[in-house]
């Protein structure tokens, strides 16, 4: 075999390793869709709104297309983000409940008023350090 035969042997040699090394690479994973907000799919921790993942937790907020630029929306979305954070970390819950009845007039002409009201008002503060984008 002379040497000019060698180098083409040694050259498809190595274009046939280098192929062969190529289709072996894996495919990269796709993000499986799991849910669909307004018509938009997104992977599920977007739409959990917020949980615990290895390691720490997370939380999500959104804010829609403003006028006021999208630095104005980053920081609504964080500023939502934390809110939620803090939520998960301590959450103090203050309820009210009040019931009415009364009655008016005599015989036929007597009438009932009842009024029911629910009111809850939740309230959140704690420091986050060390909180992430």
């Amino acid at each position: 075999m002379n040497s000019f035969s060698k180098l083409l042997l040694s050259i498809g040699t190595a274009s046939l390793v280098i192929f062969t090394g190529c289709a072996n690479q894996p495919q990269p994973k796709k993000q499986t869709v799991a849910c669909n907000i307004d018509g938009t799919e997104a992977p599920m921790w977007v739409c959990d709104g917020g949980s615990t993942m290895e390691g720490g937790i997370f939380a999500v907020g959104s804010a829609p297309k403003s006028p006021l630029g999208i630095s104005f929306q980053r920081q609504e979305a964080m500023a939502q983000a934390r809110d939620e954070l803090a939520r998960q970390l301590e959450l103090k819950v203050k309820n009210m409940f009040k019931s009415y009845m009364s009655s008016t007039g005599t015989g036929d002409a007597q009438t009932a008023e009842r009024v029911a009201t629910n009111v809850s008002k939740q309230l959140t503060s704690k420091v986050l350090r060390g909180s992430k984008l």
